[in-house]
């Protein structure tokens, strides 16, 4: 076992470059994967925080699509319906 050992580790040490190399790339896709999470997590947060208790959201009369995004619940319908065209 222990010449087994030893033979991995010497088999590692020649490969020193190719080794670091890949440590480090996994290193680095996982501190990504984590930072991305957080920050996916930290926006869907902020934004519940920033919406809640708002009933109805709507756009300006202006705009080029009239836009009324109401609450999902039973007695709130969309007053217009948007068909996806150019006005």
């Amino acid at each position: 076992m222990k010449y087994l050992i030893a033979l991995a580790a010497r088999s590692a040490w020649n490969r020193r470059a190719t080794l670091s190399l890949v440590v480090f790339s996994i290193a680095l896709s996982v501190t990504l994967l984590l930072g991305v999470e957080r920050l996916r997590n930290d926006v869907r947060e902020s934004f519940a925080q920033s919406v809640s208790g708002t009933d109805l959201v709507v756009g300006g009369a202006a705009a080029r699509c009239n836009c009324c995004c109401t609450r999902c619940s039973t007695w709130a319908r969309p007053a217009t319906t948007w068909t996806g065209a150019a006005p």
